[in-house]
C-alpha cells in the first residue's frame, strides 16, 4: 500500500512528547528532565524505524475506545487526530500499552515475547510503576 499521495506528517512520537512534557504545569524539573532525557534516548529508535523505509497511511491512535458502531452495527474507526505517514507497527503498539499501563493481564500476555526487538528503558517509578513481582 505505501505512504498516501498527500501532506500527511511524519509519525513522531518524540515531538509530541517534548511538547507535552515541556507545556506540563507543575512537573518538578527533576522528573521534566528524566522525561526529556527518556525522549533523547528514544528519538533515535524511532529514526531508525523510519529509516526501514516501510511507512504507510496510520490512524496514530488505534484503540478500542477510538472504535464506535454504525446504525447497522458495524464498527467504525474515529479520532483521526493523529493521522499520519509512519510503521505499520505504530497501530499495534496501543493494546499492549495500555494493558502495562492500566495493571490489566489482557490478550497480549499470552504472546510470547518479540524477538530481535528491545524496548527503550523506562525508568521505574517516572512514567510507570514497577511491576508487582518487583515490589
Amino acid at each position: 500500500m505505501g505512504a498516501p499521495e498527500s501532506a500527511l506528517p511524519r509519525w513522531d512520537p518524540v515531538s509530541y512528547a517534548r511538547r507535552r512534557i515541556t507545556d506540563a504545569d507543575g512537573l518538578p524539573d527533576t522528573d521534566r528532565q528524566i522525561l526529556l532525557d527518556w525522549c533523547d534516548r528514544l528519538a533515535p529508535r524511532i529514526d531508525a524505524l523510519h529509516a526501514q523505509g516501510s511507512t504507510t497511511l496510520i490512524h496514530g491512535d488505534a484503540h478500542v475506545g477510538n472504535l464506535l458502531r454504525d446504525a447497522n452495527g458495524q464498527p467504525v474507526l474515529c479520532d483521526f487526530d493523529a493521522t499520519s505517514s509512519g510503521p505499520w507497527q505504530a497501530d499495534l503498539v496501543a493494546v499492549p500499552v495500555g494493558e502495562a499501563r492500566f495493571k490489566r493481564a489482557g490478550p497480549t500476555a499470552a504472546l510470547p515475547p518479540p524477538t530481535g526487538m528491545t524496548s527503550p528503558s523506562i525508568p521505574t517509578g517516572h512514567c510507570y510503576a514497577k511491576p508487582a513481582s518487583s515490589r
